[in-house]
C-alpha cells in the first residue's frame, strides 16, 4: 500500500539524514517550512530564515506531510458576475534540498529544489479525531466528503482549469537565492546563530506550464529581509519579512487578485542544554484574492450554517491572511549539525465566521516537519 511505503520512506530518509549530518562539520538551522496551500506552492512563497551561514558550503533538507482541507467554494465576482469555485482536498508529501555556497564572507547563493507528491494520504482519520478531541464539535464539513480524495479544482464559470490534469507528482520550480550578511551577530556559543542583518532575493524558475498545479508557468521574484538576534548563551531569536512580485496565474486570469505578497514569520530557537532545544514559529501571508470584489455564495438561508460552510471553504484561505503556527524540538550535535521535527497548524487573527478574534483556513489544517542542516 501506498502509505505503508509512504512512512517506510519518510522515517528510513530522516535517520539516514541525522546520521550523514552527525558525521559532518558545523550547521545553522535550516530554513523554515514550506506553505503547502496550492497557490502559494505554485508561486513558491519563501519561509523564513536565519541571516547568515556557519561555513563556505550547506546542505538543507526538509521532509513533510501536509493535510489541506477546503471544502467547495463558490464566490461570484461583483464587478462582473463571472462566478468562481475553489476546491482542495489533498495530502501533500514534500522534499526540499537546498545546496549553497558562500562566495565570500558576506555573500551567499544557493539553489532549491522543491519536490511534491499529492495524494489521498494517511491523516484524514487522524485529524477527524483530533478536531472532536480538541474542539469537541467543528470538523469543518469533513463529514460530509470521503476521506483519503485528491482534488484541486479551480473554475471560472463552470470551467475547470484542471479538469484533465493529474495530480501534482515531482519537480515543477527551482528557486534560486542570492543573500547579502551585511551585518554579522554571532552567538556566543558557536553555531546557535548566524545572526544579524541580510537581505536576499529569490526567484521562482518554472519547469512547465501553468496548466499543472504545482506551478504558475511564470517566473516569481521575492525580496526579503532577514534579522537575527542571539538570546542567552545559545538561544535565538530571527524574524523574516518578504515581498513577492506574482507572476501571472492562467487558472485564476480575470479573478480579483492581488499582484504581491508580503510575508512576516518570526522564530525561537530555546536552548534546552548543549543538545537540545525548544522552537516556535509563527507566519502571516496577505491575501491573494481582494474580497471586496467577491460574494461568498451559499444556499443556506441559516446564518450559522453559512458561517460554518464558510470557515469550512477556501474563503478565509484565499480571502484573509494565511496564518500558521509551528512547534517542536531540535538536536544539535556536538559538530553542529542540526536535525527538527516540527508540528505546524494553521490559525489567523480576526472575527471571520464563527470565530471569536481567531479564525483558521485549513490550508494546510496539519503539516508534519522533519529537517535537517549542515556544513562544510
Amino acid at each position: 500500500m501506498k502509505w505503508i511505503s509512504f512512512l517506510y520512506s519518510f522515517w528510513v530518509a530522516n535517520i539516514a539524514g541525522i546520521i550523514f549530518c552527525a558525521s559532518l562539520a558545523s550547521a545553522d538551522a535550516p530554513p523554515s517550512y514550506d506553505q503547502p496551500m496550492p497557490f502559494a506552492w505554485a508561486h513558491q512563497i519563501p519561509t523564513g530564515e536565519q541571516p547568515g551561514w556557519g561555513d563556505t558550503w550547506w546542505f538543507n533538507y526538509s521532509l513533510s506531510d501536509s493535510n489541506i482541507w477546503n471544502e467547495p467554494t463558490t464566490m461570484t465576482d461583483k464587478r462582473n458576475g463571472d462566478t468562481y469555485y475553489y476546491m482542495a482536498d489533498y495530502e501533500q508529501t514534500t522534499l526540499n534540498l537546498e545546496v549553497g555556497h558562500a562566495f565570500w564572507d558576506r555573500l551567499g547563493v544557493s539553489i532549491d529544489l522543491p519536490i511534491a507528491d499529492r495524494w489521498g494520504g494517511v491523516l484524514d482519520h487522524f485529524i477527524n479525531a483530533f478536531h472532536i478531541l480538541g474542539y469537541g464539535e467543528s470538523l469543518y464539513n469533513r463529514a460530509d466528503y470521503p476521506q483519503w480524495q485528491t482534488i484541486y479544482s479551480v473554475k471560472k464559470n463552470n470551467v475547470d482549469y484542471f479538469a484533465s490534469q493529474k495530480p501534482v507528482q515531482g519537480l515543477d520550480n527551482i528557486n534560486l537565492k542570492f543573500k547579502l550578511w551585511m551585518f554579522k551577530w554571532m552567538g556566543d556559543v558557536p553555531n546557535s546563530c548566524p545572526c544579524g542583518l541580510s537581505i536576499s532575493s529569490e526567484t521562482k524558475f518554472p519547469l512547465n506550464s501553468g496548466a499543472t498545479g504545482g506551478t504558475t508557468g511564470s517566473i516569481d521574484q521575492s525580496v526579503s529581509v532577514h534579522l537575527g538576534i542571539p538570546l542567552f548563551s545559545a538561544s535565538a531569536f530571527w524574524a523574516t519579512a518578504s515581498y513577492t512580485a506574482l507572476g501571472r496565474n492562467p487558472a485564476i486570469d480575470g479573478w480579483p487578485q492581488f499582484n504581491h505578497i508580503v510575508m512576516y514569520e518570526g522564530n525561537f530557537d530555546f536552548a534546552l542544554n548543549d543538545y537540545w532545544g525548544f522552537v516556535i514559529s509563527a507566519r502571516a501571508e496577505s491575501p491573494y484574492l481582494d474580497r471586496s470584489a467577491l460574494s461568498f455564495v451559499d444556499n443556506s438561508t441559516n446564518p450559522a450554517v453559512v458561517a460554518n460552510d464558510q470557515q469550512s471553504s477556501g474563503w478565509n484561505a484565499l480571502t484573509h491572511w494565511l496564518g500558521s503556527e509551528s512547534f517542536g524540538f531540535r538536536y544539535r550535535t556536538i559538530a553542529g549539525s542540526e536535525f527538527r521535527a516540527m508540528f505546524v497548524e494553521d490559525f489567523g487573527l480576526g472575527y471571520n465566521d464563527q470565530s471569536s478574534g481567531l479564525y483558521t483556513n485549513n490550508a494546510p489544517d496539519v503539516n508534519i516537519v522533519i529537517q535537517g542542516n549542515f556544513t562544510f
